[in-house]
């Protein structure tokens, strides 16, 4: 196949929006050569349910959320999901950040969108591209450089990448950026 060879199995990361997180989260649990993940804006409470608790997730995390999320609870599925999870963990979230701030829905025409798919302006197609969320072209730099920085440190074995999503970074940002960081204990896998 075309990827064959391409993919290194010891070395893969996960990431998702929206339903994706709450897939990277299922994944993570069950697939032991998924070694890091990056969920955005997660469902995390049916994740026990499911796969397994989050106090037993086996792999570094780095979730990202918008403060403004208005398509999800984000202290129920966030936060509190979040608080749960006990190995290496970093909790990102856009202080004005919505839903879809972590897509790229928000650079389509919304309007014609609306009008193809007949549903009313607003709502859950400005949840992240209104006017008082973050603007994109300030928000996805972040987003990249964070999520980006992490899965290098992990996956590329690049101890100086953690500098791109360490507290001094969360700092340059903190006008913008809520940041916790845990080393937790090392990763079961």
């Amino acid at each position: 196949g075309f990827f064959r060879d391409v993919i290194d199995p010891d070395r893969i990361g996960m990431s998702g929006h929206s339903f994706g997180g709450l897939t990277s989260f299922l994944v993570g649990c069950i697939d032991p050569r998924i070694k890091v993940i990056v969920p955005m804006t997660p469902v995390t409470s049916v994740v026990p349910i499911m796969a397994c608790k989050l106090e037993e997730f086996p792999s570094p995390v780095m979730m990202m959320t918008g403060g403004l999320d208005n398509t999800l609870d984000v202290e129920n599925e966030m936060r509190k999901g979040f608080a749960k999870l006990t190995g290496e963990r970093h909790y990102f979230e856009l202080k004005a950040g919505g839903h879809f701030t972590y897509s790229d829905i928000c650079l389509l025409d919304l309007e014609l969108v609306a009008d193809a798919l007949d549903i009313p302006t607003g709502g859950a197609l400005n949840d992240g591209c209104g006017e008082d969320n973050v603007p994109i072209p300030v928000a996805h730099p972040l987003i990249r450089q964070f999520s980006i920085g992490f899965l290098n440190h992990h996956l590329r074995d690049s101890p100086g990448s953690a500098k791109w999503y360490d507290a001094a970074a969360a700092a340059a940002s903190s006008d913008l950026l809520i940041y916790e960081t845990y080393p937790g204990p090392a990763p079961a896998r």
